[in-house]
């Protein structure tokens, strides 16, 4: 027994160190030793075709084209009545093509307006649950494909979600669909902050054939991580095996008869080949199980409301997120928001290394970051669609950022840091 745990041992840290060189070959460093903006290359791509941008959008990838739908928006940043005017949720469709010379718009429209969904890409087309319109949040969830002439939106190749969400996020690990949430409405249209986790075979999404899966219940991270409204959820390989990752989010904190936001740091990440659906409770939550979830290094800062995607074989990316810095800077103030000089989100472009559990800066955009926006990877590149620069603010630019080569130097010392990660291991 014990040689055979010996060997399987030895066969796990070969097959991890096969893909620290994997994950280093081309990579950019693995901490901050080169300047800020060498490891990124920031440039922009025509603007969406919305005068104001939206907040919100559904962002997907499917037949090599970009799909952006819904969204929300208010006014014009110059409007008088910006701070008066109702959110306005949409049901546009637009896409574009790899030649990225523009934009076209759909003739078909969503069937509903639609904002704040759980988005992630998937071989069968764009895959959006949950969300929110002017009648609260929704437990829809649909399915939008291109046939090379127009997105087609399917509502029955996705069931619906068992309650009704808003503010989270998706991804696919091991060929299930995840999706964490936390904004639940309960009575009197009033919010409950929980922690829904579900999820459903991506194989049983087929394009124009009623899906009879089922959404399975997922325990979510330990009971002291309160729950988190827009978290950062992606999925990445951590070495040994690919993992969900819900990462910071905020929540509300009670201040005397009102509450706070609390931005939080607290990252984690959920192992699917130790979950075991049988020592799921269903009536009471409890999981009897070992936790298949793991807490890993606590972000550089409060992350929540941006967005976290998976970037080559080990990092994670976080281009844009809100910190509560400056809220907290407005709260202090006593200004009320309306009349406080929010100077943007945080343009700094943050990097996670699943091999090394570490965080870095790779970088900042050239302008205030773009939250409430779903990135996405097209062809080797990040999209960043539209999106709020400030609170009521969208804005209709789009950018891509690019990774470009690194020195044999920068790859030299990546190996080094994950050689002395491999020895840790092994408690030499």
């Amino acid at each position: 027994m014990i040689c055979e745990n010996l060997r399987n041992l030895w066969m796990n840290l070969f097959l991890f160190a096969c893909f620290c060189g994997l994950a280093l070959a081309g990579s950019f460093p693995l901490t901050g030793q080169s300047p800020a903006n060498d490891r990124i290359e920031v440039s922009s791509l025509p603007d969406l075709t919305d005068e104001i941008g939206v907040a919100g959008p559904i962002v997907g990838i499917h037949n090599d084209v970009l799909i952006v739908a819904g969204g929300a928006n208010f006014a014009r940043p110059d409007d008088p009545e910006l701070w008066d005017l109702p959110k306005v949720y949409h049901d546009r469709i637009r896409v574009m093509d790899r030649s990225r010379q523009g934009w076209r718009t759909m003739d078909s429209r969503l069937s509903q307006d639609v904002a704040y969904s759980s988005v992630v890409s998937a071989p069968c087309g764009v895959i959006c649950v949950g969300g929110e319109n002017e009648d609260g949040p929704t437990d829809r969830a649909i399915l939008l494909y291109y046939d090379g002439q127009q997105v087609i939106e399917d509502d029955e190749a996705i069931p619906d979600l068992p309650a009704r969400c808003t503010a989270g996020g998706a991804a696919i690990v091991d060929g299930f669909v995840y999706v964490v949430f936390s904004e639940v409405p309960i009575t009197d249209g009033l919010l409950d902050f929980q922690k829904p986790i579900w999820r459903i075979p991506v194989g049983s999404i087929k394009p124009g054939i009623r899906n009879e899966a089922a959404w399975e219940p997922v325990p979510p991270w330990p009971g002291s991580s309160p729950p988190k409204t827009f978290p950062l959820v992606t999925a990445q390989h951590d070495g040994l095996r690919n993992r969900l990752f819900v990462m910071g989010g905020r929540y509300p904190v009670p201040a005397g008869e009102t509450s706070i936001l609390e931005f939080d740091v607290a990252c984690w990440s959920f192992d699917p080949s130790a979950f075991d659906p049988d020592q799921l409770d269903l009536e009471h939550g409890n999981y009897h199980g070992p936790s298949p979830w793991k807490q890993i290094a606590d972000s550089p800062v409060p992350i929540s409301a941006g967005t976290a995607v998976c970037y080559g074989p080990a990092h994670i990316i976080v281009p844009a997120y809100a910190t509560g810095e400056v809220l907290q800077e407005q709260l202090d103030s006593g200004t009320p928001m309306r009349d406080f000089d929010h100077p943007g989100f945080p343009k700094q472009v943050l990097a996670y290394h699943t091999l090394t559990d570490t965080w870095t800066s790779i970088g900042e955009m050239p302008t205030s970051g773009q939250v409430t926006t779903p990135a996405v990877v097209w062809d080797d590149e990040i999209i960043i669609v539209s999106g709020e620069v400030r609170p009521r603010v969208r804005t209709n630019k789009v950018w891509s950022i690019r990774f470009p080569p690194q020195s044999s130097s920068f790859v030299w010392f990546n190996m080094t840091i994950v050689v002395v990660y491999l020895l840790a291991m092994l408690g030499i």
